[in-house]
């Protein structure tokens, strides 16, 4: 079960990031990244991980990012979060604390921009 964090739990400073894809040439995909909110977050890893050459395989969610509640931005689907050189998509949102914290759950998808 996930609790609220205690004081000092949010200790890892993350870049939640919307994507947008849009096309590029005949057949490409250009990448971009919108409404980016940098702040503090409790990190916590929530499975153990299938890893095949450095590469994670399956559709697991593997980590988990609590904040406290924007209320200014709505982040869910086609949100990334960055931290370090690492960047997980978000697959879940929950409500803790009646509101005031939000819970992301996440696949990694490796190392990037």
């Amino acid at each position: 079960m996930t609790t609220v964090p205690r004081s000092g739990q949010l200790d890892k400073r993350v870049t939640f990031r919307r994507c947008i894809d849009a096309a590029a040439g005949a057949f490409g995909i250009e990448r971009s990244h919108a409404d980016e909110l940098r702040t503090w977050a409790r990190k916590q890893n929530t499975s153990p991980s299938v890893y095949s050459s450095s590469v994670q395989t399956g559709d697991a969610l593997t980590h988990e990012f609590t904040i406290r509640r924007r209320r200014s931005l709505r982040i869910g689907d086609g949100w990334e979060v960055v931290h370090g050189m690492a960047v997980y998509r978000v697959k879940r949102v929950l409500e803790l604390a009646g509101g005031d914290y939000m819970l992301y759950q996440c696949e990694e998808l490796g190392h990037g921009k």
